[in-house]
This record gives C-alpha cells, structure tokens and sequence, in this order.
C-alpha cells in the first residue's frame, strides 16, 4: 500500500512565493517532475520514490512507492513514459510512468554491471552507462545497442536526442546515433581531468564539461566534428546552459558562475565568469536554469535557495539557510514551480506563479 502524507503550505522568504514542505524519515537525494509536467517525483536514501500530484489536493498530497533496494541515485525526465527514469545505488534503472506504474529498464547480472549514470532523449531513446559500457534502450525498455566506454561518470543526450555524450575516464565520448538502431560512428574528445558533468547547450552545436581543473572546457560541434575546445575559466562542479544558449552556468564555491557564451564574439573573448548569488565560505551543491527566463536557481551546502537573473546580476533568497545541503533543484518544463531536496529528510516544491517578477 503506498504511503500516504500532506505537505504544510507557507510562505517563503520572497515575497509571493509559495512554499509547500514535506518533512520525511530519510534524506531526500533526488528532485524531477514527470514529463508530462504533472507531477514532482523525489527520491529518497530508503529507495523509494515519492511522487506530488499538482493539479490535485492542492499539490499537498505525496504518495510513496517502494522502486530501489537502497538509495536513489537520480531521477530525470522520461518523455517515451511521460513519467521518469531513476537509477538507485542498487544499480537499477527504472521507469515510473505518468500514472505511477514501475518498470525495470536494467538490472545488474553476470553479463551486465550496475548503473551509474542515465539520461532519456527526446526521440524515446534512454542510456544507461555502467562501468564498462553504455546500453541503449528503447521506449518499450528493449535493449537495441550497446557501446563500449570506461569510467563513465555523466551521460546526455543533444536537444535533438540524436547524439549521445558521455563523459569518462579523462575524455568525452560522442556517439551520433542512427535512429533505428542507436548505432553510429563516435568521435573521443581529450579532457586534462576525468569530467564530472555533461551538459549540451539548446543549439545542440555546444557541448561543455566540468572536469576537476579549473577550466572549463566547451567544444563547438558541426555535423559531429569539434574545433579545439574553448576554455571557460573557473573551477565548477556542475554545469548547465540558459534557456537561450546565451550562459553558461556553473556551481563554483561561495556564488554561482556565469559565463557569456554568445556565439558571435565566443571565440573571441577571454571567458571569465561573472560571481552570482554570493554566499561566501558556502558551496553550491545544487543548480538549475529556468527553462524560459535568463534566470538560475541555486542551492547551497547550508540550505540556502537564491534565484540569479543572468543578464542583470540581480539576486534574491526564496528560501533562507536551513543547516542542511540542498540536494536537488529542478524546474518544472512551464517553469512555475521548483522541485527542492536536501539531505535533513525535506522535500519541497516552491510555486512561482503568483511571482512578479521587476525588472
């Protein structure tokens, strides 16, 4: 039987944003909304997932279901389900449906390893990355190719969901894959330091990563070939770009780091980030772009929540420091509410709707 609890509606610290929080028994490791955009999902250390219906109860009531036997890894968008795609530290992927239906999409055995990295694109497709290789399913969870890789750590598909990046022991692979059969040549991309983070820009023509050297690399893509990366200087543990492709945005210690990286002067220009959101001897743990507006959100190591406007520098606290890492940030695809996590047992969606925003 799925558990049941309601979540306490409140204020947050700005002004018209709404808070819903839901105090759980185990840290909170994941935050996503369905595909289809109606629902949170968030995943726990007790493995289970726990899903927010918005359009019902208020978006108060939080159901439970049991999915992986030991914490959540992550969990992402699956557009073939209209549900999500999560790996757990069992080494599982498993789909969750719109309506809440559980399937396995890989599981662990004496032919295959656990899984470490996953992602779901835009045509169906869905990758699983284990220790030595990068599985391709299909939307009916049928395994279609397979490609060999070593110490994949990150994995994304272009907007375009045709080429597949995977980011590994000290180099980024690029798969352009054939859409019927998830096969097609590769091209290997050196990096100075094994890459953490993945992220392609919405032009689907730029590919950055955040390795462990504090310089951020970013390859300009055509037709599957790369120029010599540009460097992005700062160090970063995470990436990602702005709706537009205009910034690119990292998770630096003690403020946000944003770079411009407008394609008519790029290559031009020394890239030197700009410090946002400034939370000093804090790190940012957790980072998210708005998908409409030139704006990102950013949690932090002590709880703290501050939403950046990337073209203005400007920055305000939603949600004032808590004592407890935020976990997870992420948008919803209409961009009206955030899906936050941290890891004292709290899940929360934050509600935007009612948020005028000045300029």
């Amino acid at each position: 039987m799925p558990q049941l609890m309601l979540g306490r509606p409140e204020p947050a610290n700005a002004p018209g944003v709404l808070l819903t929080r839901w105090d759980l028994d185990c840290a909170v490791n994941a935050a996503a909304f369905t595909a289809d955009d109606r629902r949170a999902v968030f995943g726990l250390a007790d493995g289970t997932m726990r899903l927010v219906d918005l359009e019902r109860f208020s978006a108060r009531r939080m159901t439970a279901s049991p999915v992986h036997d030991g914490p959540v890894r992550d969990v992402v968008p699956d557009p073939a389900s209209g549900g999500t795609l999560s790996s757990g530290q069992d080494g599982v992927a498993a789909v969750m449906d719109s309506g809440g239906f559980i399937s396995v999409v890989h599981e662990p055995s004496v032919q295959s390893q656990e899984a470490r990295a996953i992602a779901t694109g835009a045509t169906g497709l869905r990758a699983v990355v284990t220790s030595d290789q990068a599985l391709l399913y299909d939307r009916t969870g049928r395994m279609i190719t397979a490609h060999g890789h070593t110490g994949g750590v990150s994995v994304s598909f272009d907007p375009a969901g045709r080429r597949l990046a995977i980011a590994g022991d000290g180099e980024v692979a690029l798969y352009c894959l054939n859409d019927r059969t998830g096969t097609g040549r590769n091209i290997r991309f050196p990096c100075a330091s094994a890459p953490r983070r993945i992220a392609w820009a919405p032009d689907g023509a730029r590919l950055a990563a955040a390795p462990e050297t504090p310089a951020v690399p970013c390859w300009y893509l055509d037709e599957g070939q790369a120029e010599r990366p540009v460097s992005y200087f700062g160090r970063a543990f995470t990436v990602t770009w702005s709706h537009d492709g205009r910034h690119l945005v990292g998770a630096g210690y003690g403020s946000m780091l944003c770079w411009n990286a407008d394609r008519a002067f790029g290559r031009r220009t020394w890239f030197v980030p700009r410090a946002l959101a400034p939370m000093a001897g804090c790190r940012v743990t957790a980072l998210a772009c708005h998908p409409a507006h030139a704006l990102a959100a950013a949690g932090y190591d002590d709880g703290c929540i501050m939403l950046a406007d990337l073209d203005t520098g400007r920055d305000k606290v939603v949600r004032h420091a808590t004592g407890a890492a935020v976990t997870a940030l992420a948008w919803s695809a209409c961009g009206g509410r955030l899906a936050t996590a941290s890891d004292d047992c709290e899940a929360a969606v934050l509600d935007f709707s009612g948020l005028i925003r000045s300029r």
